[in-house]
């Protein structure tokens, strides 16, 4: 493991801190859990648009009746 120093505002500090009481953790936990978290999300964001720009680049894009049933299962 590395120490790695960055400025955070105290109430975010607070916080942190109270999550690391409350699951008997330490600072360094919630910090590298939180990373993680938010690591795996970009992960899964950037595949996902990585994806998208293929279909379009192959012009794989869906028709008027698809657009229309995945319209259509939002409406409510």
């Amino acid at each position: 493991m590395q120490t790695v120093s960055f400025r955070i505002e105290e109430t975010k500090k607070d916080r942190i801190d109270m999550l690391a009481s409350l699951r008997d953790r330490d600072r360094s936990y919630i910090i590298n859990e939180a990373i993680d978290t938010y690591l795996d999300l970009m992960d899964w964001q950037r595949r996902r648009v990585e994806e998208g720009v293929r279909q379009a680049d192959e012009d794989d894009f869906a028709d008027d009746k698809e657009v229309a049933v995945a319209f259509g299962k939002w409406k409510s």
